[in-house]
């Protein structure tokens, strides 16, 4: 039996355990989500049927309709949307002056209207999803970092990015798998950029994206990992270069950021710049544009002295399980 919801002892634990009871009924909601998909789906394929065996000139006009509604749900462009909204538009009225006449119009109509409507229903539940699956992510991500030792040791090495590296691998044995593979660790790099211009970082690392998200933007997406030292603590000018020139390699690559990390060989008398500071925590989101729109957050890894890491913002690299 469930709890009274207006029964609260401690408000912290219950805002937790809440978080939990929500998780744990992540995996019944995807069956729930992938049922309610496949019934949709299945109800568009006979509204085509239905309206293509009506007018078999509607072919084109539906296909057009189909992808410009459907590709909807990968932009957040105004301009992207009002063109694709134009041209579903466009291919409805087509669509409905194909079955013009006086018994025909009103058949039209409905088949088209329901076949709009699971188009926009499919992308409704693929918001859903993605709410859900970041909510699920993020729940795992600070229950580790919870349940974490607080202090971060600096493994062995003979560089500081050859021993962040090591703490990434140990800390994520998906990254120890996929960091064996020959070629999937470049230290140095020399990446290029959309721009035809060509940036260095210090550590990089990539996954291949699979064949089918390279096509339609589905499936696995691949990641890649960015490292640039600095001996000095970097600057907001240094932060805002890095950002820049991530975005940048990510645009001609097609491959999203999973880390984006500046190393910083901290001594004992340094601190960072406030303005330096509030970047990192407010406004060092990587975008990756496209098709599909993707954020990672710029994190500044500092090397102690005293052999511990600290870090600003932490990003936890708990395994996904989506692979």
């Amino acid at each position: 039996m469930r709890k009274d919801a207006r029964a609260v002892e401690n408000p912290i634990s219950a805002v937790f355990d809440l978080a939990e009871e929500v998780t744990e009924q992540h995996p019944k909601f995807k069956r729930l989500v992938k049922y309610a998909t496949v019934f949709i789906a299945a109800w568009l394929f006979v509204d085509f049927l239905f309206i293509v065996g009506s007018v078999p000139i509607s072919f084109p006009f539906l296909l057009i309709l189909f992808t410009s509604l459907f590709l909807l749900r990968w932009f957040d462009s105004v301009t992207a949307r009002a063109i694709l909204i134009s041209v579903a538009t466009i291919s409805t009225f087509l669509i409905l002056l194909l079955f013009w006449g006086p018994r025909t119009i009103i058949l039209g109509a409905i088949l088209t209207g329901l076949f709009i409507l699971g188009i926009v229903l499919l992308n409704l539940i693929h918001e859903i999803r993605t709410f859900f699956d970041y909510y699920w992510i993020r729940f795992r991500v600070i229950k580790s970092v919870r349940d974490e030792d607080p202090v971060m040791y600096v493994p062995k090495g003979e560089t500081s990015v050859q021993r962040v590296l090591s703490f990434l691998t140990q800390r994520n044995p998906d990254l120890m798998r996929d960091f064996s593979v020959p070629g999937a660790v470049m230290i140095p790099a020399i990446l290029k950029g959309r721009g035809q211009f060509f940036y260095q970082f210090d550590a990089y690392a990539s996954r291949r994206s699979g064949s089918l998200w390279r096509v339609l933007k589905l499936g696995y997406p691949g990641y890649a990992i960015y490292i640039k030292s600095f001996a000095q603590k970097p600057r907001l000018q240094d932060l805002t270069a890095l950002k820049a020139a991530v975005e940048e390699i990510t645009a001609f690559t097609k491959l999203p950021p999973r880390r984006v990390i500046a190393l910083w060989t901290r001594k004992s008398e340094e601190s960072l710049d406030d303005e330096a500071y509030d970047f990192l925590t407010g406004e060092a989101g990587v975008i990756m544009g496209g098709v599909s729109l993707m954020n990672c957050s710029l994190e500044l890894i500092s090397e102690n002295p005293d052999g511990t890491y600290d870090f600003i913002p932490y990003v936890s690299d708990v395994p996904s399980g989506h692979r």
